[in-house]
């Protein structure tokens, strides 16, 4: 009889080389070497489950047959295999998840609304989970919406899709968002949501609308989208939003102006900034 880890690498090269049926019977084979039976394995903690290995093999080879049979082996472990799938890129083995009852709406932790949230280095599982319904103004208990974490940190095309399947900018803080990083990304993001997708809550407070959020984060401090690119941003979103009716004398939530924010930069003072902000 082969030794259970040889066993384990000729799984591999299954899964690999799409054999089902030679994946069945290596793995009845493997357990059948290390003694354990399918109840058995199903008591033991992913963590330390032996085809844990396996299992991640089969979700980044995007092979659902594969993941289906291996999940027999484990309990509960949905939401394990949905992270994974998001992590490895993975349309195909989302699509086993859900069709076998995962709530891809479920909130992931207080700041990470849903899976779609999760999925920003994901394109080919970003546009399926919107492809199938999930919510992009779903939002998590802190206040950020699933838009918002996109708007951020997403790729300008990922931000587009998330507005082309719903997503609301006016509803949301996404502005705010786009407007806390200095790349030339953000500024595609910015420039599309407000040309393109009518963005225009450059005066309101970052959570102004979500009260148990502003005071919580108040002394972060919050500020309008002028704040956050007087601070952080390239010249030309300052310059966009003050073309866009952006008020320089609004103060955050500790009674700072944009030009204050500007002063203080990120490292330090931002000079081309505080030019505009003083010509407005």
């Amino acid at each position: 009889m082969a030794e259970p880890e040889l066993l384990l690498a000729k799984a591999t090269h299954k899964i690999a080389a799409q054999d089902m049926p030679g994946l069945e019977q290596t793995l009845q084979e493997w357990q059948d070497a290390a003694g354990l039976d399918d109840d058995s394995l199903r008591q033991i903690n992913w963590v330390q489950h032996p085809l844990y290995t396996i299992l991640k093999e089969a979700v980044k080879q995007d092979s659902p047959d594969a993941v289906g049979l291996l999940m027999t082996k484990f309990t509960d472990v949905q939401k394990l295999v949905a992270s994974l799938s998001i992590q490895h890129d993975a349309p195909n083995t989302l699509s086993l998840i859900v069709a076998r009852g995962f709530d891809v709406e479920e909130e992931i932790t207080d700041q990470i609304p849903s899976l779609l949230a999760e999925a920003t280095k994901s394109p080919r599982a970003f546009l399926w989970l919107l492809e199938h319904g999930a919510d992009p103004m779903k939002k998590a208990r802190r206040g950020k919406t699933v838009l918002d974490i996109v708007a951020q940190s997403a790729s300008p095309e990922m931000v587009q899709q998330v507005l082309d399947y719903g997503g609301r900018p006016n509803e949301c803080y996404a502005l705010h968002a786009a407007c806390r990083w200095r790349t030339s990304k953000r500024l595609e993001v910015i420039k599309m949501l407000v040309n393109e997708y009518g963005a225009n809550n450059v005066n309101v407070l970052e959570f102004e609308h979500d009260p148990v959020n502003f005071e919580l984060c108040r002394n972060s401090p919050l500020g309008t989208p002028l704040h956050y690119a007087a601070r952080f941003g390239p010249a030309d979103a300052v310059r966009l939003l003050l073309a866009k009716g952006a008020d320089k004398n609004v103060l955050d939530s500790v009674g700072k102006t944009a030009m204050a924010w500007a002063d203080r930069g990120y490292i330090r003072p931002r000079a081309e900034n505080i030019a505009l902000l003083r010509e407005s």
